[in-house]
């Protein structure tokens, strides 16, 4: 059943259909909500009701995302970059076609203290964050990398990622 996005949730779903390149955006966006789904790969991804991750062990995402930066040179450059989020919803919005997005909180971390990108911090060669809390965003789901856990050391999350071997870390 459609259900409308509202205020935040809505702002935050046409942010993200301006980066995707969908322009004239009608009025109102018809939009369904899930709260589970099977990847591509057949993971099944679920969502989170509240901000602890260990309430459930598949609403942990990764996901790779390009960004752009500027370079000595002036010009710019897209290069990619892993972020961690919580995923509270998953919607599709029909425009001209379906398309698919996870609603996500980002993680905290030392490198992005406010959890604006949610990026991870560095521990040896495993990422790892501090907390969750950090801004809402609809990212595509063909972004989402998969469903990570996370083991708590020295008051940090550090990711584990369910298809590396434990015996690689």
């Amino acid at each position: 059943m459609p259900c409308e996005l509202l205020d935040t949730e809505l702002e935050h779903l046409k942010t993200a259909l301006n980066l995707e390149g969908v322009s004239n955006l009608p009025d109102q966006i018809a939009a369904i909500k899930f709260f589970r789904l099977e990847l591509s790969y057949g993971v099944i991804a679920g969502s989170a009701a509240t901000k602890s991750v260990r309430t459930r062990r598949d609403n942990l995402l990764q996901i790779s995302l390009v960004e752009k930066r500027q370079t000595r040179r002036g010009t710019e450059e897209e290069y990619p970059v892993t972020v961690y989020g919580l995923a509270l919803f998953y919607a599709v919005a029909f425009i001209r076609e379906p398309m698919a997005f996870a609603y996500v909180e980002l993680a905290k971390s030392t490198a992005d203290r406010d959890g604006k990108y949610g990026l991870p911090e560095r521990r040896g060669r495993m990422d790892c964050f501090s907390a969750l809390g950090g801004r809402r965003r609809f990212v595509p789901l063909l972004s989402v990398d998969g469903v990570v856990g996370t083991l708590r050391r020295d008051g940090r999350e550090h990711v584990l990622f369910y298809r590396t071997p434990f015996s690689n870390m």
